[in-house]
């Protein structure tokens, strides 16, 4: 069986994402609904509670990176990236309502309540380095996170507001393959590694059906 990474990526940029360098060992996330409660002077029980809406879910993750014995020997990129997240995007600066990036965390099957993703804002990141090289280089971070929901609901993204292009998606059926999907919707099966890139896809021979991948725009594939 394929083991399925996870990670944290720009909704509307996917090439832009952190990949857990090792998977979670726990995933904390609650949900509430709001009420309103006026006390009463006559009431004897509780007093009646006035609904007011559901507060949206909230998400911790806990993540070790892990930068001893790799090629970049830092895990600076990382951290700087997830910090980055907590600003606006420079899209929207120009805009009357500044906002940070809305991210994606996936993880293979997982289910968030209904959702096999969950879709949110970084709203904190709590960095402690555990490691160093030799000149001072973190080498190794434990990273928590505190991602709240936003909604999911279709409209897509206004085209005067600066937004990138609306992404599709693909679910895999048994016989397709990375080179098949890139082929029929970019019309060129090299396309397939930007494919690949975007789901966090090592093996491209492993794909089990039933996967929805990202289908980014022809202009995203590639992108570093």
């Amino acid at each position: 069986m394929e083991l399925a990474k996870a990670y944290i990526s720009e909704v509307d940029n996917p090439m832009s994402r952190v990949t857990f360098h090792f998977n979670p060992t726990t995933i904390a996330f609650s949900k509430s609904a709001d009420f309103r409660r006026e006390p009463q002077q006559a009431a004897a029980d509780a007093p009646p509670a006035q609904f007011r809406g559901t507060q949206p879910t909230e998400l911790n993750l806990t993540l070790l990176l892990d930068a001893v014995g790799k090629p970049i020997g830092s895990v600076m990129p990382e951290v700087d990236k997830l910090l980055e997240w907590t600003n606006p995007v420079r899209e929207s600066v120009a805009s009357q309502s500044p906002s940070p990036p809305q991210l994606k965390f996936t993880w293979g099957r997982l289910k968030i309540g209904n959702e096999d993703q969950f879709v949110g804002h970084l709203e904190k990141v709590d960095v402690t380095y555990q490691l160093f090289s030799r000149d001072g280089t973190p080498v190794r971070a434990e990273v928590k996170l505190n991602l709240k929901a936003v909604s999911t609901a279709p409209g897509g993204t206004n085209p005067t507001s600066g937004g990138r292009t609306p992404h599709r998606t693909h679910a895999l059926v048994e016989g397709d393959t990375l080179h098949s999907i890139a082929y029929a919707a970019y019309g060129d099966a090299a396309a397939w590694r930007g494919v690949a890139e975007a789901n966090g896809i090592d093996d491209p021979w492993r794909l089990r059906p039933g996967r929805e991948l990202l289908l980014p725009a022809r202009n995203e594939l590639g992108r570093g």
